[in-house]
């Protein structure tokens, strides 16, 4: 039954770069190919680290840099008719996004990283990974090929 409305509202975690850009890239994708589809709204969140003592006096500026990148990407996702909803948060970027996924009833959370081989993936785990082993959210992956 849940499967059903997977796609109603998700909760995209963004971070500006490669695996943020595919995630981007592929929900937009999916919507254009599939124009009626169930995904009609998203979220996109930013989370910033809370940092010591030094890094307090420039959390204001690394708040507003996020607000931004996420109006840019609202605007992409908006252009394809999705009503996009933004939320600049700042804390444990795990629990951060637990908090808002239950305060926005989000359907699921959608992720995506980037390539990494085994090695890599052993000794230092992705926050994609580890979204994933502490979720209680169906989580829709979405992985660069090789």
């Amino acid at each position: 039954m849940r499967c059903q409305h997977l796609w109603q509202y998700l909760l995209i975690p963004y971070k500006e770069g490669k695996a943020g850009k595919y995630l981007i890239e592929q929900i937009k994708q999916q919507v254009q190919k599939c124009p009626d589809s169930s995904l009609k709204q998203c979220m996109l969140i930013s989370v910033i680290d809370e940092g010591g003592r030094r890094t307090a006096m420039l959390a204001e500026q690394r708040l507003e840099d996020a607000a931004e990148k996420l109006a840019s990407v609202k605007a992409e996702l908006e252009a394809i008719g999705l009503e996009v909803n933004t939320e600049v948060r700042q804390g444990n970027a795990i629990q951060e996004i637990m908090d808002a996924a239950l305060e926005f009833d989000i359907s699921a959370i959608a992720i995506a990283t980037d390539y990494r081989n085994t090695l890599l993936e052993w000794t230092a785990p992705s926050f994609a990974n580890d979204l994933i082993r502490r979720s209680w959210f169906p989580t829709v992956f979405f992985s660069p090929k090789k």
